[in-house]
């Protein structure tokens, strides 16, 4: 794996992740490779690291009532309750 580049590197030129060395069949190589997947996890998860180079989970999206555990977005969630009052009559 390496850095990203072309469109990707365009759409998010801030991405700066290291690359995840490839491992050889050498014990330093596997644990070079092992170690900066660790690295990446730590970061990822929010446990250490920039928070900006955090994954946002279902989970956090649920939790800020982005989406619901359906799968809706909030957009989607309001129509629904804007189409069940319309057809309940209430304005």
């Amino acid at each position: 794996m390496s850095k990203p580049s072309g469109a990707i590197l365009r759409i998010f030129p801030n991405r700066g992740w290291s690359a995840i060395p490839e491992p050889e069949e050498t014990l330093v190589s596997v644990d070079k490779t092992v170690r900066a997947m660790k690295e990446r996890a730590l970061v990822q998860s929010r446990e250490a690291g920039d928070v900006r180079e955090s994954f946002a989970t279902v989970g956090d999206l649920i939790a800020i009532g982005s989406i619901d555990a359906s799968g809706k977005t909030l957009e989607a969630r309001v129509k629904d309750i804007e189409d069940r009052l319309a057809a309940a009559g209430i304005p």
